[in-house]
């Protein structure tokens, strides 16, 4: 009996397992060489409820779907409530600046928008090992506008109150979808016109005097300003003609903005020229004779008495005997003006003729004292001669009151001495051998010096009959 106990516990000590007093044995469970240690069953199992189990899932999927259609779905941007349209300037000259509300566009959608794979893989394709610090540099929100968003007015300048302009977008819709998964509202927006201040006008030919100088042909426009107001310093002055016009001329005269154009005119002063062109006729010009009508026979006759007294002087102070002279008669006279649109020195020349009228020595004596015969045939009648003598004026001006301005103490008359017989022509007459008078012996001699010689430049009027 104690061997037996004593091989027992022997056994269960070599399996490593010792039973106190308080445990209880159940012969079922002993196996081979030892036992397992006795577990109490946990009792039947309740049946699952089908109806909690399919709530559970239900409520999971519906988490789940939540979750995805959160992470798929499009952001839909109305891009519209972030653009404003302001107006300023003038009526009818009014400027539109358009203004995008960024700071409230990011802070509306900076949760909202994020990159997709397709433009993180843009980005690195790009910038290669340096694609994440491009990508911290700015938000998805940031990108979206820089890559996608643009737009303009239909118009913007030359506006009036009233006026209706409209800003279109120009938006990459399918970047939008693609790089960030964003549906984007792109209806035009229309905004009116209103709060232009009214423009004033400004005449600035109420503050400029138009006055004409000189003798016409020979005259120049003046255009002075009147006012040193600040506007006037903006404003130029220009004339289609500015010289060379004649009484009744029409010149017209423009303005024009000066260091500025009419925009900065209207910002600087508020207004705009409202005439910018005028007509002047020119008058209270003198101008030069070109008809020799127009000079009165009062001047006619001083000029004549003038020659006849310069034909005196001549004959006292050059012929040996100045009685011989006989008589002056004035025949006529040759007018000149110059051709339309020759620019000449001299305005032009009036001839008045004269037929001389002197007596003639039937001999005279030579260098060595000896007597000659005078046997040319000098034009004498019964021993008097004749020929042709002129005194010439120039440069003769009628004056705005109808006056006629002559200088009679600037003329010409014929010159020659008894060299210019052997030099040239000259304007002498000789009578003899040894004798001569200043002039011409014919009309036509006369007519070819003094007039054909100018006929390039300049008209002519004759009125000289024998």
């Amino acid at each position: 009996m104690d061997n037996n106990m004593n091989n027992q516990n022997n056994t269960n000590n070599n399996f490593g397992y010792l039973q106190t007093n308080n445990q209880q044995q159940d012969s079922q469970f002993y196996s081979g060489y030892g036992y397992y240690p006795y577990k109490a069953p946990k009792g039947p199992k309740k049946p699952l409820n089908k109806k909690a189990l399919i709530i559970a899932l239900a409520a999971i999927a519906a988490i789940v779907g939540i979750f995805i259609f959160v992470k798929t779905r499009k952001t839909t941007i109305d891009l519209n409530k972030y653009v404003k349209v302001e107006f300023s300037g003038y009526d009818g000259k009014g400027k539109a600046y358009v203004s995008f509300d960024k700071e409230k566009f990011l802070k509306d959608y900076s949760d909202k928008i994020e990159r997709t794979s397709k433009y993180k893989n843009v980005i690195k394709q790009d910038w290669g090992g340096l694609y994440k610090e491009v990508l911290r540099e700015s938000t998805p929100a940031e990108d979206f506008l820089d890559e996608c968003v643009n737009g303009n007015l239909d118009v913007s300048y030359e506006l009036s109150n009233g006026d209706v302009v409209v800003y279109t977008w120009d938006v990459d819709t399918q970047k939008a979808l693609d790089y960030f998964n964003c549906k984007v509202k792109i209806d035009s927006k229309t905004f009116t016109v209103a709060g232009l201040e009214a423009v004033k006008t400004f005449n600035p030919f109420d503050y400029v005097d138009v006055t004409f100088t000189g003798t016409a042909p020979d005259s120049s426009v003046k255009i002075e300003k009147k006012s040193t107001s600040d506007e006037m310093q903006y404003i130029s002055f220009s004339a289609d003609k500015e010289s060379g016009v004649s009484n009744g001329d029409t010149v017209t005269v423009t303005a024009d903005y000066a260091y500025c154009d009419e925009d900065d005119f209207i910002e600087k002063f508020g207004s705009v020229i409202s005439e910018n062109e005028r007509e002047y006729t020119v008058e209270g010009l003198s101008h030069y004779v070109v008809d020799v009508n127009e000079i009165p026979a009062d001047m006619i006759e001083k000029m004549t008495n003038q020659g006849a007294d310069a034909l005196r002087s001549q004959v006292a102070n050059s012929w040996k005997n100045p009685e011989d002279l006989l008589g002056a008669e004035s025949i006529g006279y040759y007018f000149l003006y110059p051709k339309q649109g020759m620019k000449t020195y001299d305005k032009n020349y009036i001839y008045i003729i004269y037929k001389v009228t002197a007596e003639v020595s039937s001999s005279e004596s030579d260098e060595d004292g000896e007597s000659t015969e005078d046997t040319e045939d000098n034009g004498s009648d019964g021993g008097n001669l004749t020929y042709y003598y002129y005194i010439q004026f120039k440069d003769i001006i009628m004056l705005d009151d109808g006056t006629c301005s002559v200088d009679l103490s600037d003329y010409k008359i014929p010159e020659g001495s008894a060299w210019d017989r052997n030099i040239y022509s000259g304007e002498i007459y000789w009578v003899s051998e040894h004798e001569y008078v200043t002039g011409y012996g014919d009309l036509d001699t006369m007519f070819n010096n003094l007039v054909v010689t100018k006929v390039e430049e300049y008209e002519y009027t004759s009125t000289v009959q024998e």
